[in-house]
């Protein structure tokens, strides 16, 4: 697996987010997998949990930018 955490991180959230996966086996599948740094494990996480913490302000956001 070559994914960097950033495209990763978008890969997990369309799982968790459009095929209802749960988030943490998700992101512990994608931790088990990938031989990343800390950091980047740490950046991974950071990224799938706070897009999830503020889904709701990023759809409404969104939704007020877009025509349809």
């Amino acid at each position: 697996m070559m994914h960097k955490p950033r495209s990763a991180a978008a890969l997990a959230l369309e799982k968790i987010i459009i095929d209802k996966r749960y988030s943490n086996r998700e992101t512990a599948w994608w931790l088990l997998r990938a031989n990343w740094s800390r950091e980047d494990q740490r950046l991974f996480v950071r990224l799938v949990y706070g897009t999830l913490e503020n889904l709701l302000l990023v759809d409404t956001v969104l939704g007020s930018h877009m025509n349809r």
